[in-house]
């Protein structure tokens, strides 16, 4: 087969398994590698297929904005929408990653629901991610082929091709494309490992990459078997469930963290973690803006951050219910037993502890139990209490739901036979 019939049968072969995307997204750097992707997806396409060029110019280069002219050029000879944006890197840190950071920004922001992303990345591009994270203490973990970005979704269709092929593509179909010099430039750890680790290495052990591969996807294989183990786990988890030793446990950790979309722990910060997790009374690790890891008293607790909105009470006659950060609280019929239970006598009021005095009003049959002491009881974490909801009736507690209630001196009342008992049940409680 010539090299083009090559190239567009592996990524027709790729395209075919995945669902018919509303809109193709290429990620368009002007590259060899996104160059040949580009030229390569249009041909393989049926006509009226929607594909647009995403080029986030990184404003580091003098030759940026020609880079942004050359790419626009060749969208428009190929009919592809091309979008352009200047990009903000963050002053401070790793340069290298300031720049993914901001470009994956873009792409993300320019994604819909049902749109899929594709990247130009390929097999030498993988061996020096393999080698990147195994050196920053990441593991043997090379590039994912697909998975969730933004709205939809990405995937590196021509990780199984090498550079060569690409470049050879692009000749035969008379292609141009841009080399920037940056690529040239050893500072940079990538180009570190592309010009003088991994030549050096291929010259010794001519099938270095086709061997590092075949190990990256037999240890990606074993992560998604890991993985499927794993996905049963909830966000609450007691330790214990946790492997023995502390490797196993960082890689159960890892993976556990991986299936809510967090990849990028080092191992120092995970062992560290369960470090504190096993002595101290509690530990947290921030993960990103969107997630928390958590301990306390034996568990693990993963906590999804979002915009907190302050809970303002509500009304709840039985047979209802309301939301807020604690979930859905719904009031049901129950028996008297029930060590959460209370005589319904009308509407009663929700409102959370948050903004309450610790010291609001209990009832008897809660002795001299404060909150912290009823919810300590109860083994709710700290950080859910300001937010955790309570059942009043005239500025009197009633029930703390799922801990206890005021209902010892009903009970003994003559009329106990003929009340009728309620509790308040909480539902997918995110509490954080």
């Amino acid at each position: 087969m010539t090299v083009s019939v090559v190239l567009e049968a592996e990524l027709a072969q790729v395209l075919a398994a995945q669902p018919v995307p509303q809109r193709y997204l290429v990620a368009l750097s002007g590259g060899v590698d996104s160059t040949a992707l580009l030229h390569a997806l249009v041909g393989i396409l049926p006509a009226g297929a929607s594909v647009i060029a995403l080029h986030g110019n990184h404003q580091i280069s003098s030759e940026s904005a020609s880079w942004a002219k050359h790419c626009k050029a060749q969208c428009k000879s190929l009919g592809v929408e091309f979008v352009c944006a200047d990009l903000v890197l963050a002053k401070q840190g790793n340069l290298e990653a300031a720049a993914r950071e901001a470009r994956y920004e873009f792409f993300t922001l320019n994604m819909r629901a049902g749109d899929l992303l594709l990247l130009g990345h390929h097999a030498q591009d993988q061996v020096e991610t393999a080698f990147l994270r195994l050196f920053q203490g990441r593991g043997l973990i090379s590039m994912r082929q697909q998975g969730a970005l933004g709205r939809g979704q990405f995937l590196r269709p021509l990780l199984n091709l090498s550079r060569t092929d690409l470049v050879a593509y692009a000749q035969a179909n008379n292609l141009t494309w841009i080399e920037d010099p940056s690529n040239g430039d050893i500072g940079f750890d990538r180009n570190f490992l592309r010009h003088q680790v991994v030549p050096m290495l291929q010259k010794r052990w001519p099938g270095m990459t086709q061997a590092l591969i075949r190990v990256t996807a037999q240890s990606n294989a074993q992560q998604s078997l890991l993985q499927h183990l794993v996905e049963e786990f909830t966000d609450e988890v007691p330790l214990s469930k946790l492997p023995d030793d502390l490797s196993s446990q960082q890689l159960w950790l890892r993976t556990y963290l991986a299936v809510r979309g967090h990849f990028e722990l080092s191992d120092r910060a995970l062992s560290e973690w369960l470090r504190q997790a096993q002595s101290a009374e509690q530990s947290e690790l921030a993960l990103d803006e969107s997630g928390l890891l958590r301990s306390w008293r034996g568990g693990l607790y993963y906590i999804k951050r979002h915009q907190a909105v302050a809970f303002a009470g509500a009304t709840l006659l039985l047979g209802e219910s309301v939301s807020g950060g604690f979930g859905r609280l719904e009031l049901v019929p129950c028996d008297s037993n029930a060590g959460d239970a209370f005589a319904y006598c009308g509407p009663v009021e929700i409102v959370c502890r948050g903004g309450l005095d610790d010291n609001v009003s209990l009832s008897r049959s809660f002795g001299s139990a404060s909150l912290k002491t009823l919810f300590q009881q109860g083994n709710i974490p700290p950080w859910r209490r300001d937010d955790y909801p309570l059942i009043m009736r005239n500025g009197e507690l009633l029930a703390v739901p799922g801990i206890a209630s005021s209902v010892q001196a009903e009970k003994v009342s003559g009329d106990a036979h003929s009340r009728v008992w309620c509790r308040g049940i909480l539902h997918n409680s995110s509490i954080n």
